[in-house]
């Protein structure tokens, strides 16, 4: 469960403040697939590396399974991040690993079993529409099929 409790984020900015995120709380619970959309600079990308700790809030708490993540621990951090995924705006895909291999790849990174990489791509293939073309390569995907291919890694 991720969780975020009352947490704003404020850049200065020429003498002023920026208020990226706004006393923003919210709770994702295991196995809840959620996307972040809004205009253009509403601080979208700020939440995701404040959930992750990329960025570090001003004030409020944020919250992995229970407990407390802060990013002066960054081991703690590190092994957090290994159970969160995060697609990012402007993702990459490898371009010699096929459709499969791409999903695969963060869950080979965490040592998961072959039996549970198996069944999660299945998953997320069937997720984004993309059964039989497991083993295609991005290059033979078209943009839009890229791009569900991007947004299948959560």
């Amino acid at each position: 469960m991720i969780e975020l409790r009352d947490v704003t984020k404020v850049f200065p900015n020429n003498g002023d403040n920026l208020i990226a995120v706004d006393h923003v709380s919210l709770s994702i619970h295991k196995g809840e697939i959620f996307g972040i959309i809004g205009h253009s600079g509403a601080g979208k990308s700020t939440l995701i590396r404040l959930i992750n700790q990329l960025e570090e809030q001003n004030s409020g708490e944020v919250y992995v399974d229970g407990n407390l993540i802060e990013a002066k621990d960054k081991k703690e951090i590190n092994k957090k991040r290994q159970k969160i995924g995060m697609i990012f705006q402007h993702f990459n895909l490898l371009w010699s690993r096929t459709v499969k291999e791409n999903i695969e790849l963060p869950l080979e990174f965490v040592k998961e079993e072959k039996s549970v990489r198996e069944k999660r791509v299945e998953e997320l293939i069937r997720l984004v529409g993309l059964e039989g073309r497991e083993d295609a390569y991005p290059s033979e995907l078209s943009g839009g099929q890229n791009n569900e291919l991007g947004l299948q890694e959560l």
